[in-house]
């Protein structure tokens, strides 16, 4: 039987990288240590954005399958367009340290 990523395995396994994290930052006496941006936590937290992100344009896909069979609004559709680009963007931005990048450019300017 092959095991699917549900709701509740995502959440306990965040909960449990938290925990992870916050025990590994108190045994060397540094609480923030393990989420710095190269650990493993920003790549888990990336993951999540990135699943967010696919999950968003899968809702965007089936509200547009069931606009072409109804008569309705096409609000839904860019809304859920809109979050599933704005949280692939977040994923990319955790990922590639974009916003960080800018600032460091906008202060040498």
């Amino acid at each position: 039987m092959q095991k699917h990523l549900t709701p509740t395995r995502i959440f306990s396994a965040t909960i449990a990288l938290i925990v992870l994290t916050l025990a590994y930052g108190i045994h060397v006496e540094k609480i923030g240590a393990g989420l710095n941006e190269k650990s493993f936590a920003t790549v888990f937290s990336v993951a999540l954005l990135w699943m967010t992100s696919r999950t968003c344009f899968k809702i965007n896909r089936v509200k547009t399958e069931q606009d072409t069979h109804a008569t309705g609004s096409s609000d839904a559709r860019v809304i859920w367009l809109f979050l599933g680009y704005s949280f692939a963007y977040l994923a990319l931005d955790e990922l590639l340290q974009i916003h960080e990048n800018i600032d460091k450019f906008i202060h040498y300017i």
